[in-house]
Protein backbone atom coordinates (compact mmCIF):
# COMPACT_ATOMS: atom_id res chain seq x y z
CA UNK A 1 0.00 0.00 0.00
CA UNK A 2 1.74 3.42 -0.61
CA UNK A 3 0.54 5.82 1.37
CA UNK A 4 -0.45 9.44 0.75
CA UNK A 5 2.96 11.11 1.75
CA UNK A 6 6.42 10.48 3.33
CA UNK A 7 4.86 10.79 6.52
CA UNK A 8 5.18 7.00 6.85
CA UNK A 9 8.38 6.30 6.82
CA UNK A 10 10.15 9.57 7.70
CA UNK A 11 8.31 8.93 11.09
CA UNK A 12 10.23 5.38 10.86
CA UNK A 13 13.47 7.09 10.15
CA UNK A 14 12.67 9.77 13.21
CA UNK A 15 11.22 7.36 15.65
CA UNK A 16 8.37 9.43 16.28
CA UNK A 17 5.27 11.06 14.42
CA UNK A 18 6.97 13.19 12.32
CA UNK A 19 5.52 15.20 9.33
CA UNK A 20 7.62 15.89 6.31
CA UNK A 21 9.21 19.37 5.49
CA UNK A 22 7.63 21.67 3.76
CA UNK A 23 9.08 21.20 -0.39
CA UNK A 24 7.21 23.51 -2.35
CA UNK A 25 10.18 25.77 -4.03
CA UNK A 26 13.70 25.09 -4.85
CA UNK A 27 14.51 27.40 -2.06
CA UNK A 28 12.63 24.66 0.44
CA UNK A 29 14.84 21.91 -1.04
CA UNK A 30 18.06 23.68 0.42
CA UNK A 31 16.59 25.05 3.75
CA UNK A 32 15.68 21.31 4.16
CA UNK A 33 18.92 19.87 4.36
CA UNK A 34 19.33 20.35 8.59
CA UNK A 35 15.89 19.02 9.10
CA UNK A 36 17.41 15.90 7.28
CA UNK A 37 20.42 15.56 8.64
CA UNK A 38 18.82 15.91 12.18
CA UNK A 39 17.69 12.44 11.60
CA UNK A 40 21.30 10.74 11.44
CA UNK A 41 21.38 7.49 13.14
CA UNK A 42 24.79 8.05 14.89
CA UNK A 43 24.02 5.25 17.62
CA UNK A 44 25.86 1.99 18.37
CA UNK A 45 28.57 2.21 15.22
CA UNK A 46 30.58 -0.84 15.19
CA UNK A 47 33.75 -0.30 17.35
CA UNK A 48 35.67 -2.33 14.93
CA UNK A 49 35.84 -0.34 12.24
CA UNK A 50 38.30 2.44 11.02
CA UNK A 51 36.90 6.02 9.89
CA UNK A 52 38.73 8.19 8.32
CA UNK A 53 36.08 11.56 8.19
CA UNK A 54 36.06 13.69 5.67
CA UNK A 55 39.04 12.87 3.24
CA UNK A 56 39.67 15.36 0.17
CA UNK A 57 39.37 13.68 -2.78
CA UNK A 58 39.16 16.35 -5.65
CA UNK A 59 39.07 19.75 -5.92
CA UNK A 60 37.21 20.96 -8.58
CA UNK A 61 37.50 24.64 -8.00
CA UNK A 62 34.20 25.92 -7.39
CA UNK A 63 33.50 22.44 -5.21
CA UNK A 64 35.48 19.97 -3.29
CA UNK A 65 34.93 16.48 -3.29
CA UNK A 66 35.31 15.03 0.00
CA UNK A 67 34.49 11.46 1.59
CA UNK A 68 34.56 9.13 4.84
CA UNK A 69 36.07 5.61 4.02
CA UNK A 70 35.71 3.27 6.34
CA UNK A 71 38.16 0.02 6.87
CA UNK A 72 37.46 -3.27 8.25
CA UNK A 73 39.53 -4.80 10.94
CA UNK A 74 41.97 -7.49 10.10
CA UNK A 75 45.04 -7.78 7.40
CA UNK A 76 42.66 -7.63 3.78
CA UNK A 77 43.16 -7.31 1.66
CA UNK A 78 39.22 -6.73 1.17
CA UNK A 79 36.72 -5.69 -1.11
CA UNK A 80 36.13 -2.10 -2.67
CA UNK A 81 32.40 -0.85 -1.65
CA UNK A 82 30.86 2.95 -2.62
CA UNK A 83 27.81 3.61 -0.70
CA UNK A 84 25.83 6.25 -2.63
CA UNK A 85 23.46 7.97 -0.01
CA UNK A 86 20.15 8.96 -1.10
CA UNK A 87 18.10 12.21 -0.86
CA UNK A 88 16.35 13.38 -4.36
CA UNK A 89 19.87 14.74 -5.39
CA UNK A 90 19.05 17.90 -3.30
CA UNK A 91 19.50 16.45 0.29
CA UNK A 92 20.82 14.16 2.30
CA UNK A 93 24.98 13.69 3.67
CA UNK A 94 27.87 11.46 4.15
CA UNK A 95 26.32 11.88 7.96
CA UNK A 96 23.27 10.04 7.12
CA UNK A 97 24.75 7.60 6.04
CA UNK A 98 27.75 6.96 7.90
CA UNK A 99 26.18 4.02 9.70
CA UNK A 100 25.02 1.84 6.58
CA UNK A 101 28.59 2.28 5.36
CA UNK A 102 30.13 1.40 8.52
CA UNK A 103 27.53 -1.92 8.59
CA UNK A 104 29.10 -2.82 5.36
CA UNK A 105 32.76 -2.29 6.56
CA UNK A 106 32.22 -4.14 9.13
CA UNK A 107 31.32 -7.01 7.14
CA UNK A 108 34.59 -7.17 5.37
CA UNK A 109 34.11 -4.32 2.80
CA UNK A 110 36.35 -1.06 2.38
CA UNK A 111 33.96 1.83 2.04
CA UNK A 112 33.77 5.00 0.45
CA UNK A 113 30.89 7.09 1.26
CA UNK A 114 31.34 10.19 -1.17
CA UNK A 115 29.91 13.80 0.55
CA UNK A 116 28.63 14.36 -3.94
CA UNK A 117 27.69 17.44 -4.93
CA UNK A 118 23.97 18.56 -4.39
CA UNK A 119 21.07 20.50 -6.18
CA UNK A 120 19.72 23.00 -7.57
CA UNK A 121 23.33 24.53 -6.83
CA UNK A 122 25.24 21.92 -8.94
CA UNK A 123 22.03 20.11 -11.17
CA UNK A 124 23.16 17.29 -13.36
CA UNK A 125 25.65 15.76 -14.44
CA UNK A 126 28.01 16.80 -11.39
CA UNK A 127 26.74 14.62 -8.57
CA UNK A 128 27.50 11.95 -10.98
CA UNK A 129 31.12 13.08 -12.43
CA UNK A 130 31.64 12.99 -7.85
CA UNK A 131 30.39 9.45 -7.43
CA UNK A 132 32.83 8.68 -11.09
CA UNK A 133 35.87 10.23 -9.30
CA UNK A 134 35.31 8.67 -5.80
CA UNK A 135 35.12 5.06 -7.10
CA UNK A 136 38.18 5.68 -8.90
CA UNK A 137 39.75 7.14 -6.10
CA UNK A 138 39.25 4.25 -3.72
CA UNK A 139 40.43 2.13 -6.65
CA UNK A 140 43.74 4.12 -7.07
CA UNK A 141 44.22 4.15 -3.11
CA UNK A 142 43.31 0.99 -2.37
CA UNK A 143 45.99 -0.43 -0.58
CA UNK A 144 46.29 2.84 1.98
CA UNK A 145 43.07 1.28 3.34
CA UNK A 146 43.80 -2.94 2.51
CA UNK A 147 41.72 -2.65 -0.55
CA UNK A 148 41.42 -5.02 -3.54
CA UNK A 149 41.62 -2.99 -6.43
CA UNK A 150 40.63 -6.14 -8.32
CA UNK A 151 36.87 -6.10 -6.51
CA UNK A 152 34.41 -3.46 -6.63
CA UNK A 153 30.86 -3.10 -5.30
CA UNK A 154 28.80 -0.11 -5.90
CA UNK A 155 25.90 0.28 -3.55
CA UNK A 156 22.98 2.69 -2.90
CA UNK A 157 19.33 3.88 -2.18
CA UNK A 158 17.05 6.02 -3.38
CA UNK A 159 19.04 8.69 -5.37
CA UNK A 160 22.30 6.81 -4.38
CA UNK A 161 20.61 4.07 -6.67
CA UNK A 162 20.64 6.01 -9.73
CA UNK A 163 23.88 7.38 -9.10
CA UNK A 164 25.06 4.39 -8.82
CA UNK A 165 23.72 3.10 -12.02
CA UNK A 166 25.03 6.26 -13.63
CA UNK A 167 28.57 5.54 -13.13
CA UNK A 168 28.32 1.85 -14.24
CA UNK A 169 27.03 3.17 -17.44
CA UNK A 170 28.85 6.00 -17.84
CA UNK A 171 32.31 3.66 -17.07
CA UNK A 172 30.67 1.93 -20.13
CA UNK A 173 30.72 4.98 -22.05
CA UNK A 174 27.50 5.67 -21.89
CA UNK A 175 25.95 9.85 -21.86
CA UNK A 176 28.37 11.41 -23.30
CA UNK A 177 31.30 13.49 -21.78
CA UNK A 178 31.67 13.87 -18.43
CA UNK A 179 34.20 15.93 -16.59
CA UNK A 180 36.53 13.22 -14.92
CA UNK A 181 39.40 14.89 -13.40
CA UNK A 182 42.78 13.61 -13.23
CA UNK A 183 41.64 10.18 -12.81
CA UNK A 184 40.06 9.85 -16.45
CA UNK A 185 40.49 6.52 -17.70
CA UNK A 186 41.54 4.59 -14.36
CA UNK A 187 39.71 0.94 -14.86
CA UNK A 188 36.88 0.48 -12.18
CA UNK A 189 36.05 -3.94 -12.21
CA UNK A 190 32.50 -3.86 -10.64
CA UNK A 191 31.91 -7.56 -10.16
CA UNK A 192 28.07 -6.95 -8.18
CA UNK A 193 26.02 -4.17 -7.21
CA UNK A 194 23.15 -3.45 -5.07
CA UNK A 195 20.26 -0.80 -5.79
CA UNK A 196 17.99 0.24 -3.09
CA UNK A 197 14.06 1.54 -4.03
CA UNK A 198 16.02 3.53 -6.59
CA UNK A 199 15.41 6.52 -8.56
CA UNK A 200 15.47 4.69 -12.21
CA UNK A 201 13.05 6.78 -14.53
CA UNK A 202 12.46 10.44 -14.44
CA UNK A 203 9.05 10.13 -16.52
CA UNK A 204 7.85 7.16 -14.21
CA UNK A 205 8.69 9.83 -11.10
CA UNK A 206 6.41 12.73 -13.17
CA UNK A 207 3.40 10.28 -13.68
CA UNK A 208 3.58 8.07 -10.98
CA UNK A 209 4.50 10.32 -8.00
CA UNK A 210 2.53 8.34 -5.41
CA UNK A 211 4.02 9.42 -1.96
CA UNK A 212 5.97 11.86 -3.44
CA UNK A 213 3.49 14.62 -5.30
CA UNK A 214 4.91 17.85 -4.99
CA UNK A 215 8.85 16.76 -4.44
CA UNK A 216 9.17 14.80 -7.47
CA UNK A 217 7.98 18.09 -9.60
CA UNK A 218 10.93 20.31 -7.69
CA UNK A 219 13.51 17.19 -8.05
CA UNK A 220 13.67 17.26 -11.01
CA UNK A 221 13.80 20.73 -12.33
CA UNK A 222 16.83 21.02 -8.96
CA UNK A 223 18.41 18.08 -10.48
CA UNK A 224 18.02 18.70 -14.36
CA UNK A 225 17.97 22.56 -14.57
CA UNK A 226 15.13 24.55 -15.83
CA UNK A 227 14.88 22.60 -19.21
CA UNK A 228 14.88 19.15 -18.23
CA UNK A 229 12.14 18.16 -20.81
CA UNK A 230 15.26 17.81 -22.70
CA UNK A 231 17.18 15.47 -20.27
CA UNK A 232 14.69 13.19 -18.71
CA UNK A 233 15.56 9.79 -20.64
CA UNK A 234 19.11 11.06 -20.49
CA UNK A 235 20.42 7.45 -19.78
CA UNK A 236 22.87 8.29 -16.64
CA UNK A 237 19.32 10.57 -15.71
CA UNK A 238 17.26 7.50 -16.12
CA UNK A 239 19.03 4.42 -16.25
CA UNK A 240 15.74 2.32 -17.83
CA UNK A 241 16.21 3.98 -21.33
CA UNK A 242 20.08 3.21 -21.71
CA UNK A 243 21.43 0.95 -24.35
CA UNK A 244 24.27 -0.35 -22.37
CA UNK A 245 22.32 -1.93 -19.87
CA UNK A 246 24.21 -5.07 -20.87
CA UNK A 247 27.27 -3.50 -19.29
CA UNK A 248 25.72 -4.51 -15.82
CA UNK A 249 27.55 -6.31 -13.38
CA UNK A 250 25.19 -9.00 -11.40
CA UNK A 251 22.97 -6.66 -9.27
CA UNK A 252 20.35 -7.31 -6.77
CA UNK A 253 17.54 -4.73 -6.75
CA UNK A 254 15.88 -3.69 -3.77
CA UNK A 255 12.54 -2.63 -3.14
CA UNK A 256 9.31 -2.24 -0.26
CA UNK A 257 6.07 -3.28 -1.47
CA UNK A 258 5.05 0.16 0.54
CA UNK A 259 6.97 2.46 -1.09
CA UNK A 260 6.06 4.62 -4.31
CA UNK A 261 9.33 4.24 -5.80
CA UNK A 262 8.55 1.10 -6.72
CA UNK A 263 7.34 1.36 -10.29
CA UNK A 264 10.77 2.27 -10.50
CA UNK A 265 12.45 -0.68 -9.12
CA UNK A 266 9.66 -3.08 -11.65
CA UNK A 267 10.91 -0.89 -14.68
CA UNK A 268 14.40 -1.71 -14.16
CA UNK A 269 14.30 -4.96 -12.81
CA UNK A 270 12.70 -5.38 -16.20
CA UNK A 271 15.20 -3.70 -18.62
CA UNK A 272 18.19 -5.48 -16.60
CA UNK A 273 16.27 -8.81 -17.60
CA UNK A 274 15.43 -7.86 -20.76
CA UNK A 275 19.19 -6.73 -21.61
CA UNK A 276 20.70 -10.16 -20.14
CA UNK A 277 21.91 -8.64 -16.89
CA UNK A 278 22.42 -11.47 -14.33
CA UNK A 279 19.74 -9.79 -11.63
CA UNK A 280 17.82 -10.24 -8.47
CA UNK A 281 14.86 -9.00 -7.55
CA UNK A 282 13.53 -9.03 -3.84
CA UNK A 283 10.26 -6.51 -3.35
CA UNK A 284 9.35 -7.06 0.86
CA UNK A 285 6.16 -6.86 2.07
CA UNK A 286 5.69 -4.29 4.55
CA UNK A 287 8.40 -1.98 4.28
CA UNK A 288 8.57 1.27 2.90
CA UNK A 289 11.41 3.91 1.39
CA UNK A 290 14.58 4.10 2.96
CA UNK A 291 14.47 0.69 4.73
CA UNK A 292 17.63 -0.52 4.55
CA UNK A 293 18.35 2.36 7.65
CA UNK A 294 16.04 0.52 10.04
CA UNK A 295 17.49 -2.77 10.09
CA UNK A 296 18.51 -3.96 13.74
CA UNK A 297 15.25 -1.99 14.80
CA UNK A 298 12.71 -3.47 12.34
CA UNK A 299 13.27 -7.42 11.60
CA UNK A 300 11.68 -7.64 7.72
CA UNK A 301 14.40 -4.47 6.90
CA UNK A 302 17.10 -6.50 8.56
CA UNK A 303 15.88 -9.90 6.63
CA UNK A 304 16.11 -7.84 3.65
CA UNK A 305 19.55 -6.73 4.11
CA UNK A 306 20.99 -9.93 5.22
CA UNK A 307 19.56 -11.44 1.82
CA UNK A 308 21.77 -8.86 0.06
CA UNK A 309 24.76 -9.50 2.58
CA UNK A 310 24.40 -13.16 1.80
CA UNK A 311 23.94 -12.43 -2.32
CA UNK A 312 27.07 -10.17 -2.52
CA UNK A 313 29.19 -12.67 -0.55
CA UNK A 314 28.38 -15.58 -3.08
CA UNK A 315 29.03 -13.20 -5.97
CA UNK A 316 32.26 -12.20 -4.90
Amino acid sequence: MTHKDNANWISELAGRAIEPPRREKLQDLIDSRPFWLSLADLTDLPESVEVHEGLTLWERGETTLTADVYVPKGEGPFPLLMHSHGGGYCTGSVMNDRKIGMKFAERGYVVVNPEYSLSPEHPFPHAVEDCLYAIRWLVSHAAEFKGDPTRVVLEGGSAGAGLSSAVILALAGEGGPLDEGDLAGVPVPIKAAILWYGMFSFPELLLSPGSNVGPAELWTRAYLGPHFTTKLRHPLVSAVFSEKLAAYPPVFVGCGADDSMLGHTLAMIRALADAGVDVTASIASGLDHSFVKFAGSNPAASAELERAHVWLAGKL
